[in-house]
C-alpha cells in the first residue's frame, strides 16, 4: 500500500515540477517581448500591445510561427541560426535557390520576391494592427506596387496597399502600420500574412488581447485540476482492492 501511495505521489509531483517549469518560461517570454521593437510613441492604440516577431536572441514571441514558401514551419533552431548574421547567410531560401524571407537581427523579417515566405501570428482578442519599419519609394525595387496578402481564420481580408508606399524615393524607416482589423469575436484567431506582390517587410504587431490561444478559465482549471486528483485516488483504491483480493 505504502509503495502505492508513494508512486502516486512522484507522478503527481512530476506533473506539478513539468507545470511550474512552463509557468517559468511563460514569465521569461513576457519579459523579452519588448526587445526588437522600433520606437512607437503615438502609433500604438491605447488597448493594444505592440509585440516583435522574435527578441534579440531569436526567440519566436509566443503565438508567432514563421513558414517557408512550401508552408514548411521555420523551427526555432532554423530561425537562431539567422540571428547576427550577415547578408546572404540571414536569407531562407528554397530548393531553387529563390530567396523567401529575410531574417533581420533588429526584429523584423522581409517577405521576399518570388517565393515569399509567411508569418502566422496566433492571438485571442478583437483586434490586430501589421507594423512595418521600413518602405521604399523608387520605382525600380522590388518594392514598387507591393501588396500584402493576409488570411484570418483562413478567410483573406482586404488590404490597403497605398499604406506600404512612401514618398521618399529610398530608404523610409518610419514605422508605419499598413494593416489593422477590429471588432472581431473575442476569442482564438489566426492571421497568416505574406506578400500577393513584390515584396515588404513586417517589424512588429499589436494585439488587443493576449498572445496565442485562449487559457483555460480558472473554473476551467480548477475542475480539470479535481478531475486529475479523483482519478488519481480511484486508481490508488483500485489497487488497494486488487491487493487485498491477492
Amino acid at each position: 500500500m505504502s509503495g502505492i501511495i508513494k508512486f502516486q505521489g512522484e507522478k503527481i509531483m512530476k506533473k506539478f515540477t513539468a507545470i511550474l517549469l512552463a509557468a517559468i518560461i511563460v514569465c521569461a517570454m513576457a519579459v523579452t517581448v519588448s526587445a526588437g521593437l522600433p520606437n512607437l510613441k503615438g502609433i500604438t492604440k491605447d488597448g493594444y500591445t505592440a509585440y516583435p516577431l522574435y527578441d534579440d536572441a531569436g526567440i519566436y514571441t509566443k503565438g508567432v510561427t514563421l513558414y517557408h514558401h512550401n508552408g514548411d514551419k521555420i523551427t526555432q533552431e532554423e530561425l537562431n541560426g539567422k540571428i547576427g548574421k550577415d547578408w546572404d547567410q540571414n536569407v531562407f531560401k528554397n530548393a531553387e535557390g529563390q530567396s523567401e524571407l529575410i531574417i533581420w537581427t533588429r526584429g523584423g523579417i522581409r517577405f521576399c520576391n518570388p517565393a515569399h515566405g509567411s508569418c502566422e501570428i496566433v492571438f485571442t482578442g478583437t483586434g490586430i494592427r501589421l507594423g512595418t519599419g521600413y518602405r521604399n519609394g523608387d520605382p525600380n525595387t522590388t518594392f514598387a506596387n507591393n501588396k500584402a496578402k493576409i488570411t484570418i481564420d483562413g478567410k483573406e481580408v482586404e488590404t490597403n496597399p497605398d499604406l506600404l508606399k512612401t514618398e521618399n524615393k529610398g530608404d523610409d524607416g518610419t514605422p508605419t502600420i499598413y494593416f489593422e482589423i477590429e471588432g472581431l469575436e473575442n476569442k482564438t484567431h489566426k492571421l497568416v500574412v505574406t506578400s500577393a506582390n513584390n515584396e515588404h517587410e513586417l517589424t512588429w504587431f499589436e494585439i488587443n488581447g493576449t498572445l496565442g490561444e485562449k487559457v483555460p478559465s480558472p473554473a476551467t482549471s480548477d475542475a480539470a485540476s479535481i478531475a486529475v486528483v479523483a482519478a488519481v485516488a480511484a486508481l490508488a483504491g483500485a489497487a488497494v482492492v486488487i491487493k487485498k483480493r491477492h
